[in-house]
């Protein structure tokens, strides 16, 4: 579990649980030692329907960051090249007293997410700009770059309680679309490690990805309805 996409969400929930008096601090305890040990957990305390594309709003959501990484006691830390990007990234905010270099690749620090009560506030001008940037006239590079800049502001603020990171990859998707260009195939699982530029050219990769793998399926002969994004596609590569 510790590995798992969904551990982050699947241990708010467990905590929510407990601040809700719905399981016992023992139990608590038990299912988040599981968590750290990478064994299967199976916990049923919030409807998973209930939460999908929930805006943030519950005090148990501020979210705090203190990395990627695990120490062998199972807590984590952050790696220097990590820390100088997330102080980068204009949405979080580095506890500076919190932070504790333990060895030449090893902090303990905590970086906190957009806090719960300025979410909405954020999202409305991060939408608002690129709304305004895309009315405008503009090369397909510019447009993919205004689109890959909202897609890692979003997911910088981190807007939902669950399913944020695919809310924000079909946004992203839809406004490709929109303009005749093809989504990236793969997800970016290091936005927010990313600047901005290294990004952009991550996406034009997956874009042209797309677009070849969809090629390879129309020659082939095992896609129906994908031709057309394939010979449209082809255009859109080119223009990169």
């Amino acid at each position: 579990m510790r590995g798992h996409y969904f551990v982050g969400y699947e241990r708010r929930r467990v905590r929510a649980a407990l601040a809700g008096r719905r399981i016992s601090r023992t139990l608590h305890d038990v299912i988040l030692r599981h968590m750290v040990r990478g064994r299967r957990v199976y916990f049923s305390g919030v409807d998973h329907e209930q939460l999908v594309g929930v805006y943030r709003s519950d005090p148990l959501e501020s979210f705090v960051h203190n990395g990627e990484s695990f120490l062998p006691d199972g807590r984590r830390y952050l790696i220097p090249d990590e820390l100088d990007r997330l102080r980068s990234n204009r949405f979080f905010r580095v506890d500076e007293s919190s932070i504790v270099r333990i060895g030449p690749e090893k902090i303990l620090g905590t970086v906190h997410y957009v806090a719960v009560h300025s979410v909405g506030e954020n999202v409305r001008t991060v939408l608002e700009n690129a709304d305004r940037r895309l009315r405008r006239p503009s090369s397909p590079h510019r447009a993919v770059r205004t689109i890959v800049t909202l897609a890692r502001d979003l997911l910088s603020i981190h807007p939902f309680i669950d399913g944020n990171g695919r809310t924000v990859r079909l946004l992203a998707d839809h406004l490709l679309s929109c303009r005749g260009l093809p989504p990236c195939l793969y997800p970016n699982e290091l936005d927010l490690l990313m600047t901005e530029d290294e990004a952009y050219h991550f996406t034009l990769r997956g874009m042209c990805a797309y677009v070849d793998e969809m090629e390879k399926a129309v020659t082939a002969g095992t896609t129906g309805t994908l031709g057309r994004t394939g010979s449209g596609g082809r255009g859109a590569a080119g223009r990169y």
